[in-house]
């Protein structure tokens, strides 16, 4: 389960969120997805929330409805960076997730003498580095992946910030992907349904890598799911 992998998780994530209104059924969703770096240093994206959001798009609701996600998730510790776009009722809504999410987002930094001495023997190494060439471009990932037995904690602060999305673009991708879902021939389809439709297909695509590839007609989880006098019979009649 999705939860208790981020609940066992050792270390921080990052957030995308944002809220995607459909044309078929006037729903609106608030979409979040996670990002997180795994022990090979590979980048990892899954969506933790599609959910119907019809309550108005004030902050205090964009946090409710935030908390409640968080908490199911048991990540509210855990969050070391939340991406909004920057609609006032997003950005007025920060204040509060940051006193939820403390102590990681927004906290302060350690100082201890263990990182004090890791970042001086950091800053005192020479290290050889491969230029760019169009054969071979340096790769930031796999440099920490080598590293982070020497340097840990920083390879640590490494991990959250490299993970950290710098756009809604994520989040955004999902929305698509739930536009396609809701076609004409699935506009019956429930709230709740759509966002089952959206979350498996997205696990099952990042259990196999395969997010980023453009699917022009996503598989029907839910191809049954319409009121039978909304369906029609091979002959296309009524």
């Amino acid at each position: 389960m999705l939860e208790n992998f981020l609940e066992k998780y050792n270390g921080c994530v990052s957030v995308c969120a944002d809220i995607w209104s459909d044309h078929w059924r006037m729903h609106s969703y608030i979409g979040v997805t996670c990002h997180y770096m795994n022990n090979t240093w590979a980048i990892q994206k899954i969506i933790l929330a599609f959910r119907v959001f019809d309550d108005k798009h004030t902050a205090a609701n964009i946090f409710r409805h935030l908390r409640i996600i968080f908490t199911e998730y048991k990540i509210e510790n855990k969050i070391f960076a939340i991406g909004f776009d920057n609609a006032s009722n997003n950005t007025a809504a920060i204040p509060t997730l940051i006193e939820l999410c403390k102590p990681y987002l927004g906290g302060s930094s350690s100082s201890s003498s263990t990182t004090y001495s890791e970042l001086e023997s950091y800053l005192s190494t020479s290290f050889e580095f491969i230029e760019d060439t169009e054969d071979k471009k340096f790769d930031i990932l796999h440099w920490w992946n080598e590293h982070e037995r020497y340097f840990p904690i920083l390879a640590m602060i490494a991990k959250q910030i490299l993970s950290t999305p710098v756009s809604t673009v994520a989040v955004e991708q999902q929305f698509s992907v739930g536009g396609n879902i809701l076609d004409p021939k699935r506009s019956p389809m429930s709230p709740k349904s759509l966002q089952i439709q959206a979350c498996v297909e997205d696990w099952t695509k990042a259990q196999y890598r395969q997010q980023e590839i453009h699917q022009e007609e996503p598989y029907d989880f839910f191809k049954d799911d319409q009121p039978a006098e909304s369906q029609t019979d091979n002959r296309g009649n009524d």
